[in-house]
C-alpha cells in the first residue's frame, strides 16, 4: 500500500468526483495506461483496465472503494507535483 494517508472522506470525494480528477490528470499529460499502472502501484499490483477508467471518466460508473483511493492517492501525488 501506499504511504500517502488519504482519509475516508477524500477516498469517497475521489469516487464521486472521478471524471473531474480524471480529466484533471489527463490535462498533466497522464495517458489512461499511465494512471491505471499508478494506481496499481497503490494497490500492489491490482490495477483498474483502461476501459474501466475510461467508463468512470465518463461517468458511467463509479469506482470500487479500492480503486477510489488508488486515485486520492494518484490524484494527491499528480497534483502535489504541479
Amino acid at each position: 500500500m501506499s504511504e500517502e494517508n488519504i482519509t475516508p472522506e477524500e477516498r469517497q470525494k475521489a469516487r464521486l468526483n472521478a471524471p473531474q480528477y480524471l480529466t484533471e490528470l489527463r490535462d498533466l499529460g497522464l495517458s489512461f495506461e499511465r494512471i491505471s499502472v499508478s494506481m496499481g502501484e497503490v494497490l500492489g499490483g491490482a490495477d483498474p483496465s483502461v476501459t474501466s477508467i475510461k467508463r468512470w471518466k465518463a461517468g458511467k460508473n463509479l469506482p470500487s472503494i479500492a480503486f477510489s483511493f488508488a486515485l486520492a492517492t494518484v490524484y494527491k501525488k499528480e497534483k502535489g507535483n504541479e
